[in-house]
């Protein structure tokens, strides 16, 4: 069962943006020369989950610049991570290890959430997560009752689906014959105004399904 957000959390959520983590982005660079994501003294190098709490409890981030790099960082490194869940998932299902291919399969799914949705401006962590505005402004979830990190990716890519942004962004990634999903779903016939954001949330629903089902 979905989570409930907090009216507020959803006000939070809608202000997201991968505007905000691009501008982040942009910094990561000059670490690249030293092989590294980010600065050795960045505060959320180390632990970053328990950092967030502690900036949650007094409402600030210790360092917004740093915790919007490492939100923009997080985004190809839980990528990679999902990959290589998956990897192992379809290696131990080859091994007839069905409880441990489903238990990685799993978790990759949820990188790949936390993936897409720190793309979007939303950063998951422990206990307590984060939304990078357009602004490049922090803010910080959930506003009352503590969501751990399964609960919340769900309930978080939940509502962002709901969103113009969700259904722009699926489907200008998948490109069957290089032509965006969207533009071959508005050349049906069958397809009025609207139809693309209801067909993008609904095929995303279904990729998530193990989601909803295992975020406790």
């Amino acid at each position: 069962m979905t989570l409930l957000l907090d009216p507020e959390d959803k006000r939070r959520l809608d202000k997201a943006s991968p505007v905000g983590v691009r501008h982040y982005a942009a910094d990561l660079f000059c670490h690249f020369a030293n092989d590294d994501w980010l600065d050795t003294d960045n505060v959320y190098r180390a632990n970053a989950g328990r950092q967030v709490s502690k900036d949650k409890r007094k409402n600030l981030a210790k360092s917004v610049d740093e915790l919007g790099q490492y939100v923009a960082a997080s985004v190809p490194l839980h990528l990679v991570d999902a990959w290589s869940y998956f990897g192992q998932a379809l290696y131990a299902h080859l091994c007839g290890l069905a409880e441990m291919a489903f238990h990685l399969g799993y978790y990759a799914e949820t990188r790949a959430a936390m993936s897409l949705l720190a793309s979007q401006g939303i950063g998951i962590f422990a206990r307590h997560h984060c939304v990078v505005e357009a602004s490049g402004n922090i803010v910080f979830l959930p506003a009352q009752q503590i969501h751990g990190t399964h609960e919340a990716v769900w309930a978080y890519l939940d509502h962002w689906l709901n969103s113009r942004e969700a259904s722009a962004a699926v489907g200008d990634v998948i490109r069957p014959y290089a032509v965006p999903l969207e533009d071959w779903i508005q050349e049906l016939p069958c397809t009025g105004k609207g139809s693309w954001n209801r067909a993008a949330a609904a095929l995303v629903h279904g990729f998530g399904l193990d989601l909803e089902r295992l975020d406790g």
